[in-house]
């Protein structure tokens, strides 16, 4: 059962992730403690956690600050999931049931219609559903809260990217249906490779990135490609 320390921590750690609260942006004790009903342990206690995190700064004799998106940290992340990703999508070859891969391209029609109503936030649940399902099916579930763990700039870089109108959402869904469709189609090579390539989509848009939210990135002068 959630206490409440988990709870304040789940909620401003979620707020940060769907950006509620911007990179850069200060934080004040007093006005968590109105905004969520709490006494100063609980807010303090978080603060200490989402620190711990890379999720806030702490200025001395400013203030706290949400941390800006560490680009390293999520190139490395990305680096990791490519790593481990191609080899569980390509595990499921063979194994996956048709109930599984039904449950796959529904989530799939549910991203479409997300696209059509432009909820950022149901898309990005989708798209972690759609992956965390493949490392579930060949239960390896564990291995996904690993790699989430240490995924959690690439997660705020991946959500910041849905909210740049440059960047189409179709390219996600397009190569979602080229990774299950060689799963359902029986082809291992294939499966990897398209798992591969989905996960370099982040060095693919690097660029554009940087230049549409300046602002919200550490100083990346010392960053080369992976």
């Amino acid at each position: 059962m959630e206490n409440l320390q988990d709870r304040v921590y789940n909620l401003l750690f979620k707020a940060i992730l769907e950006l509620e609260y911007i990179p850069g942006q200060r934080i004040v004790d007093k006005i968590l403690i109105q905004e969520l009903g709490v006494s100063r342990t609980p807010i303090r206690e978080a603060l200490v956690r989402l620190k711990r995190d890379g999720l806030l700064t702490v200025i001395p004799q400013s203030g706290t600050f949400i941390s800006k998106i560490d680009l390293h940290s999520a190139l490395d992340a990305r680096f990791l999931r490519e790593n481990i990703e191609k080899i569980i999508v390509r595990d499921n070859v063979g194994s996956i049931t048709k109930q599984q891969l039904t449950e796959q391209y529904r989530i799939l029609d549910d991203q479409r219609e997300a696209i059509k109503a432009n909820d950022t936030l149901k898309f990005f649940y989708l798209d972690n559903k759609f992956h965390e399902n493949f490392y579930h099916f060949i239960d390896k579930s564990d291995i996904w809260s690993w790699v989430e763990t240490a995924s959690i700039q690439l997660n705020r870089f991946r959500l910041l990217r849905l909210n740049n109108s440059e960047l189409p959402w179709h390219n996600i869904i397009d190569q979602h249906v080229q990774i299950i469709d060689a799963v359902a189609n029986g082809d291992k090579a294939q499966a990897e490779a398209v798992a591969r390539l989905h996960l370099e989509l982040m060095l693919n848009e690097e660029d554009k990135m940087l230049h549409t939210f300046p602002d919200y990135f550490t100083n990346t002068n010392d960053l080369s490609p992976l």
